[in-house]
């Protein structure tokens, strides 16, 4: 006898939209810009189409990468900070991971693309454009917005691929896709999360048209079972799918139609904030683009994004602190000089920040310097670290007696906020 292999369409799987869907919003979202960023992005319409789905590809092997592309508003607190700090603050950071950070992601990520433009660097312009299509493509998506993704809580297993995958790959040939050009967004934050807001509306209807279709076409019409190989696959029948689909009235159109939009009107707007640096002469071949699918950074810190660094800079950096250094470098000013004495002895910026985690790392380096005071006079310049701490040593200590730079690192990732404010979108 065969075996039955109960596929539910990816039924323990919060992936985002079908690679098709992916896809195709990535790829019409070009054709939306003005004419002045099409003419940049059109020679790369393939690369932009093939990377939007390299985020779900990360998503088994990397633990930091799931949290990225949900948030479960139904286990957050009604007060939900939008600030990430603060919501931190109230809630701590494993909490937020456990339960998603997709619109504070998609906030550093803008500014992430900011920086890109204004560095006018193609290759990571272009990746972050794509990957960006990803998560806010799963923003548009309604099961993204709560803990009962696949129907799971409701008995409904299976719902997610249906509506984001299986009805989109189904009908939407036949769907309109022509939406008019891309604008400005006039404050990113309150942008992204009206996006959110939008989409979890819908999660009561996704999931009530769900249980109207099966009543309409009963539970013993409802699958259709197919070989596959040596395996007889179980799968949601086409005349379910019609029904579904038509009592949807239009909602997976309409929200692939606002993804492609507001995705062009994302990159578009950062390009704006950007000072709309010229692109005409930045072309690079493009088998020259990154091709990877290693997230920017081991321990995913949307904190980075919000005092200017560039993702680039914790590729191959896998301590937990490295942001904190990293940061440092890229801020400028008064921050910026004080850590050129830490500097001083370790040769190139870049060969410092490309080290690995281990002995020679970024940390471990500065425990060995033969002038460590220095990168402790630096901390104690921009206030991040003075005498009268409370680290269990006396008020008076003198310089020798400071605490290790592990300690530092730790004590500071929650002190950025006296560094730098987070930019305020337009």
């Amino acid at each position: 006898m065969k075996k039955v292999l109960l596929l539910l369409l990816s039924a323990n799987l919060a992936w985002g939209w079908g690679f098709w869907a992916h896809r195709r919003i990535n790829r019409l979202a070009i054709f939306a810009l003005p004419e002045s960023l099409f003419a940049f992005y059109r020679p790369y319409i393939e690369y932009i189409t093939r990377q939007s789905t390299k985020p779900d590809e990360r998503r088994v092997a990397f633990p930091s990468e799931p949290p990225k592309h949900y948030i479960d508003l139904d286990r957050y607190p009604a007060n939900l900070p939008r600030q990430w700090r603060e919501a931190v603050a109230l809630l701590t950071e494993d909490t937020l991971h456990a339960h998603g950070i997709l619109p504070w992601h998609l906030e550093k990520c803008f500014w992430d693309l900011v920086r890109a433009f204004k560095s006018r660097e193609v290759g990571h312009i272009l990746k972050l454009s794509a990957e960006i299509g990803h998560y806010l493509a799963d923003a548009h998506v309604p099961l993204h917005t709560t803990s009962n993704y696949n129907g799971q809580l409701t008995g409904q297993h299976g719902v997610h691929g249906l509506w984001e995958a299986l009805i989109p790959e189904s009908f939407g040939e036949e769907y309109d896709y022509w939406i008019g050009r891309a604008y400005v967004w006039y404050n990113t934050r309150e942008t992204l999360w009206t996006i959110i807001q939008e989409s979890h509306a819908l999660v009561p209807i996704v999931l009530g048209v769900e249980k109207e279709a099966t009543a309409i076409v009963g539970e013993e019409r409802k699958y259709t079972y197919r070989v596959r190989g040596r395996q007889t696959i179980r799968s949601y029948s086409y005349e379910f799918l019609q029904t579904y689909h038509k009592l949807l009235r239009g909602m997976v159109e309409s929200r692939i139609r606002w993804a492609v939009l507001r995705l062009a009107s994302f990159w578009y707007t950062a390009w704006q904030v950007a000072g709309r640096p010229s692109l005409s002469g930045s072309i690079v071949p493009v088998d020259s683009l990154p091709e990877d699918s290693i997230p920017e950074a081991k321990i995913s810190d949307p904190r980075c994004g919000e005092v200017g660094i560039s993702p680039y800079l914790l590729l191959r950096i896998s301590d937990s602190y490295a942001c904190v250094l990293t940061e440092a470098f890229a801020s400028g000013g008064a921050l910026a000089e004080a850590f050129q004495e830490i500097c001083q002895g370790f040769g190139d910026i870049g060969e410092l920040l490309g080290l690995a985690h281990g002995p020679g790392s970024t940390v471990g380096m500065l425990h060995s310097a033969p002038a460590p005071q220095q990168y402790l006079r630096a901390y104690s310049r921009i206030g991040v670290l003075h005498k009268r701490e409370p680290w269990g040593r006396k008020e008076t200590a003198g310089e020798s007696e400071y605490p290790p730079i592990s300690e530092v690192l730790q004590l500071s990732v929650h002190r950025r906020s006296r560094w730098h404010e987070f930019p305020q979108p337009l």
